[in-house]
Formats: structure tokens, sequence, C-alpha cells
């Protein structure tokens, strides 16, 4: 399965990502902030299919490093990118300070 991404800056240094699969279809959007990933979200439709950790692995590519999932669900997905979870509730890509 192959995403495409496309990054649009926001505002206080906060960048929008979009992602599509291979028919142009919406699959999810994530944000980022520095080394933050921030609030990514998949598609109802789409859940269920690895696309959140193909979206989070895809931004820890791109620089993330640490993030604070929103539910359950979404500290599975980063367990599944390879984030590990500290002390404090954050997760944190393993071997970089953040």
């Amino acid at each position: 399965m192959s995403l495409f991404a496309r990054k649009s800056p926001g505002k206080f240094g906060v960048t929008h990502w979009s992602f599509a699969d291979e028919h142009a279809k919406l699959v999810g959007k994530a944000t980022t902030m520095g080394a933050t990933i921030g609030d990514v979200e998949v598609r109802t439709a789409r859940r269920g299919h690895g696309y959140g950790t193909q979206i989070v692995r895809f931004l820890i590519a791109r620089g993330g490093r640490v993030a604070y999932p929103g539910s359950e669900a979404g500290a599975a997905t980063m367990r599944r990118a390879g984030m590990k979870l500290t002390r404090d509730g954050r997760f944190v890509f393993p071997g970089r300070r953040s």
C-alpha cells in the first residue's frame, strides 16, 4: 500500500500533512510542530489497515521524535511505529532526545 503526502504550512510553526492512496483518495491527516507529531487521524473507513502506522513512520523519517496520543488506539499506533512510552506519558523514538 502506497501513500502520497502533501505538506502545507500552518500558523505558529505547525505543518499540516494530508495522505492519499494511489487513487488520490484521502486516507488521513496529521500535524507536526518541530519534532512533535500530533493529531494523526485516519479516516474511519480506512482504519485497521496499517495506514496510521505508515503515517507515523513517514513523520518519524522526517524528524518526528515525540508524540502524545489522545487515545489507546493512538498509543498502539505509536508502539507499532517503533516509539516507546516514557514515564511522563510521551512516546519517543528510541535513541533520540526531545
